[in-house]
């Protein structure tokens, strides 16, 4: 598939914000299984009066582990609709919140044996 036809992440989180019953939806990727418990309660505890926010382990980002506001679906729609996929370009429109956690290992993603094995592929 051509990289500019791939929807990406985005694509998931605009179809699940466009199907929200709830005023805000958590978003995490399915290759993190070693989420920190206390991931939502964080963002959460964290978003204030802003639409989203986002985990960040040393002063770098992790945008798809977020909480974002429902009522930012039309924003994505223009954003996706650009063309824009990244993630972080669509929260950054936003001034997400970022939000430090410390385990870096938490963020990391599971693609292969090796990788849950804790090896490098």
């Amino acid at each position: 598939m051509p990289t500019d036809a791939y929807p990406g992440p985005l694509a998931g989180v605009l179809a699940a914000l466009n199907a929200a019953r709830t005023e805000w939806m958590a978003f995490v990727p399915c290759d993190a299984p070693h989420l920190p418990a206390d991931l939502v309660e964080r963002l959460a505890g964290a978003v204030g009066a802003a639409d989203a926010a986002c985990a960040q382990v040393d002063g770098r980002l992790q945008p798809v582990f977020a909480l974002v506001r429902r009522a930012t679906s039309a924003s994505l729609q223009r954003h996706f609709t650009a063309g824009g996929r990244a993630m972080h370009a669509w929260l950054s429109s936003l001034a997400a919140v970022a939000v430090d956690f410390d385990d870096a290992a938490a963020f990391r993603n599971i693609n292969t044996a090796e990788d849950a094995e804790g090896r490098a592929a």
